[in-house]
């Protein structure tokens, strides 16, 4: 299954597991910083890459994620990238075993091993994204809404525009 992510009105899909993978290993990097040190912003950001690596139904608003954040939010993907490719492969039995939140795993699809090669694509193609749209203007914020919680569907995918960025599935 694949889910509908934005940066700023550039819109695209992603596979599901390649997503809960990469979000439940950012999760865990934001989790590591100390608790003096934690924002409000990461302790909020942490929580919700928890709730997007166990539910593929919800889009990934990368730019209310980043929004004021964008250095922050590349170190988390840079570092979450250098550890997964450290990791080489996901088996099946770490997927059962790696509990994101509320006692749920990752999203797994029935593959035996997933090559992390290919989560560290993606989340290269995400750094890359966020930098090339950082330096264009933006458009002003709407300010805060339900989309902060991830709990609704992105403009994108109901506009029904794509471009698929799948991790080689």
């Amino acid at each position: 299954m694949t889910t509908s992510a934005g940066y700023y009105g550039f819109c695209f899909w992603v596979f599901d597991v390649c997503a809960s993978i990469l979000f439940a290993e950012m999760a865990t990097v934001a989790s590591l910083t100390p608790a003096a040190e934690r924002s409000a912003w990461l302790a909020d950001l942490e929580h919700q890459l928890r709730a997007h690596a166990i539910v593929s139904d919800f889009a990934i608003p990368l730019d209310e994620w980043c929004d004021g954040h964008v250095e922050q939010f590349l170190a988390l993907v840079t570092e979450a990238g250098r550890r997964l490719a450290g990791r080489g492969t996901v088996t099946a039995q770490q997927a059962a075993a790696w509990i994101v939140l509320d006692g749920t795993p990752i999203i797994w699809r029935g593959q035996d091993v997933v090559d992390t090669d290919l989560i560290v694509t993606f989340a290269d193609a995400l750094a890359a994204i966020i930098a090339a749209h950082t330096r264009r203007p933006r458009p002003a914020s709407g300010g805060a809404s339900a989309s902060r919680a991830g709990y609704r569907r992105s403009r994108c995918a109901s506009e029904g525009r794509s471009s698929r960025a799948n991790c080689g599935y």
